[in-house]
């Protein structure tokens, strides 16, 4: 077994610790990407594929809650996209 040092075992704590936030910060993402879609398909059914392609693009979660409470409000999809600029 080979021998590790402490300053070794520190990078590696501190490399999973920083694996563990970025997994949880793309979970949130992937969350808030799928709840802006479901909004829509609840409001008005099938949602284009271009519409899915720029929700699921989109990095930002600050945006991501925007459009959500868009989707819930929008009147339609057409209203959802020019207002989101989609």
């Amino acid at each position: 077994m080979p021998y590790i040092t402490t300053a070794e075992r520190i990078g590696m704590r501190k490399g999973l610790e920083q694996g563990r936030k970025q997994g949880l910060e793309q979970g949130m993402l992937e969350d808030a990407r799928e709840m802006v879609l479901e909004a829509l398909e609840e409001r008005f059914g099938v949602v284009p594929d271009d519409v899915k392609d720029v929700v699921r693009g989109q990095k930002d979660r600050d945006v991501l809650r925007k459009w959500h409470r868009l989707a819930i409000r929008a009147g339609s999809l057409e209203e959802f996209r020019r207002e989101a600029g989609v």
